[in-house]
């Protein structure tokens, strides 16, 4: 429910998007799929430092090193 929401939400669609990517970062494991969805909050608001600081957190847990000294 919560990726449809994340794709289809209007109002709920940030929500959405930012608590996949933190249930994928801190609960499973998974941060290549964390990504996908940090990314996503980064193009949409770039001037949001939590979401990017979210983004980078992932970044550094997927071993993405060189991506994420881009925001050093």
């Amino acid at each position: 429910e919560l990726q449809y929401a994340a794709e289809n939400g209007l109002f709920s669609a940030t929500e959405s998007i930012h608590y996949l990517a933190h249930i994928y970062l801190k609960y499973e494991d998974q941060p290549e799929k964390a990504l996908i969805y940090s990314e996503k909050l980064v193009k949409k608001y770039p001037d949001n430092y939590y979401f990017l600081t979210r983004h980078v957190e992932a970044l550094l847990e997927a071993e993405k090193y060189k991506e994420a000294e881009v925001y050093a």
